[in-house]
């Protein structure tokens, strides 16, 4: 069976918790400013090993800020797109999670017409990440240990061809997830 990597999508957190999304531009510690350098450092190779790479963000001024600091960092000299459906919020009780699912489709689906595989960062706030692993690894993370600022998910996409699905794997925090199956017309992990 034949597996298409369609792109690496990589998700940066923002923000240290729900309640410190200011909107501003990002106001970071010393260890943040550590943190975020190392994850730069350590996805550097994974970028430059892809023809195309893409930085994506949350329109918030804070995360957008952030972004700009990665896309600095990496020499990345392109305008960073701004994703409304990235933005922070109750994802459990407003339903953010969907939209950034709906988000997380529209990625795979573009990936698929894309020539070949392309390297999108994301600069993403806690609340949707922290639902996101929790999908992604089968259990609650975020309540063991907080996602911190600068904290990284690491995703590779595949495509299976001959049964028309889609499977993720990711990477957070040294663990692997098993193989999941996305479904882009429910925009729901299966």
């Amino acid at each position: 069976m034949a597996r298409r990597l369609l792109c690496q999508a990589i998700f940066f957190c923002s923000d240290r918790n729900q309640n410190s999304n200011t909107g501003d531009f990002p106001c970071l510690t010393n260890d943040e400013v550590e943190t975020i350098g190392k994850n730069i450092a350590a996805i550097e190779p994974l970028v430059n090993s892809f023809q195309e790479t893409i930085i994506v963000s949350s329109s918030a001024k804070s995360a957008f800020g952030f972004a700009d600091i990665i896309a600095r960092k990496l020499g990345y000299n392109k305008s960073i797109k701004q994703e409304p459906n990235l933005q922070a919020g109750d994802c459990r009780a407003s339903g953010t999670h969907e939209h950034f699912l709906a988000y997380f489709a529209k990625m795979i689906r573009h990936s698929l017409i894309s020539l070949f595989p392309q390297c999108i960062i994301h600069v993403c706030h806690y609340e949707n990440l922290g639902c996101f692993t929790e999908h992604l690894f089968g259990s609650e993370f975020t309540k063991n240990k907080p996602l911190e600022c600068g904290e990284i998910i690491v995703i590779n996409v595949y495509y299976i061809e001959e049964q028309n699905r889609i499977e993720v794997r990711a990477q957070f925090r040294g663990e692997k997830s098993s193989l999941i199956t996305f479904n882009c017309k429910e925009k729901a992990f299966q």
